[in-house]
């Protein structure tokens, strides 16, 4: 019996967990959070969900990533992430504004990016096509 997926799940899990625990304790006895206090609960999630969602083929379950169904799926969910992504920048912006009396400049660059980003990266999959 190799490393399973529900393996790797438990694994992603609790390092996941541990990580977001760290991260809520440090802001509760007020320490400095840093990039890698923000992005590794992040990460491991992400690798946790990937565990969770994904088939694996050794073990013939699931549903693969490389299939019709995956591939809809990953289409799918990721117009809908796309999307959230956009209005969470917008009301960041705005949130901004509301606290600070002023527009964060970074934040509307990275809004105005996130925009143009989907039609620009289509029109580059659409010649790749022609």
């Amino acid at each position: 019996m190799g490393f399973t997926r529900k393996h790797g799940a438990l694994m992603f899990g609790t390092v996941t967990l541990l990580t977001i625990i760290n991260l809520i304790y440090r802001v509760i006895v007020g320490d400095e959070l840093g990039f890698m206090e923000i992005i590794m609960p992040a990460t491991f999630m992400v690798f946790f969900l990937t565990s969770i969602i994904w088939g694996n083929e050794d073990e013939k379950n699931g549903i693969y990533q490389d299939e019709e169904l995956g591939k809809k799926i990953i289409e799918k969910s990721s117009m809908i992430s796309y999307f959230t992504l956009i209005f969470i920048i917008f009301i960041a912006v705005f949130a901004d504004r509301l606290i600070n009396d002023t527009f964060n400049v970074l934040l509307l660059v990275i809004l105005a990016v996130a925009m143009v980003l989907q039609p620009i990266v289509q029109f580059f999959v659409m010649r790749k096509y022609k």
